[in-house]
């Protein structure tokens, strides 16, 4: 019986370690092509194969460890680099995602934020991005992007135009 129990101690320490070990490695996987990818977003150079693996790592993270602080964090990457690469859907998706499963985090408002932007300026869903937006103000009346938010809707309904609001803001 006794060396059951250490063999269960032990076993456990094992899984305990490679877990540890394996959520480490895929954090500072992630890091190595964070930076490498910063450095060749703009340019031709941008390998398309580890912008592919990055997602899959953000993906992996994610679902293994949805408890750890990171993950909301590397759902917005995820998000962000959709958008990057124009896949508004799967962006918007991801963003949603967030609502969702992190809606108590820092990430949730600027992912809010994130998806009336896209829907406004990428998809051209002008009612759903005013939607979002005044959604964003209910939920996160005095978050820093409030007035951004505020801005947006009154553009989008065409109920002042640019000069307008810089007036205001250079006023205020």
């Amino acid at each position: 019986m006794y060396k059951l129990g250490i063999l269960c101690l032990i076993m456990g320490a094992l899984i305990l370690f490679s877990c540890t070990n394996h959520q480490s490695g895929i954090q500072a996987h992630i890091k190595e092509l964070e930076e490498e990818i910063g450095q060749k977003i703009f340019t031709p150079e941008l390998d398309k194969d580890k912008i592919y693996l990055i997602r899959e790592l953000y993906t992996e993270y994610v679902k293994r460890y949805p408890k750890d602080t990171l993950s909301p964090i590397y759902s917005f990457r995820l998000a962000q680099s959709f958008a990057h690469s124009k896949d508004y859907s799967k962006a918007i998706e991801q963003l949603d995602e967030i609502q969702s499963k992190y809606a108590k985090t820092k990430v949730a408002p600027k992912a809010l934020f994130f998806k009336a932007f896209l829907y406004w300026e990428k998809v051209n869903k002008k009612k759903l991005a005013a939607e979002t937006f005044a959604l964003f103000l209910k939920l996160h009346p005095d978050h820093h992007l409030a007035s951004d938010a505020k801005t947006s809707i009154s553009l989008i309904k065409n109920e002042s135009n640019m000069e307008e609001i810089i007036r205001e803001k250079e006023t205020s």
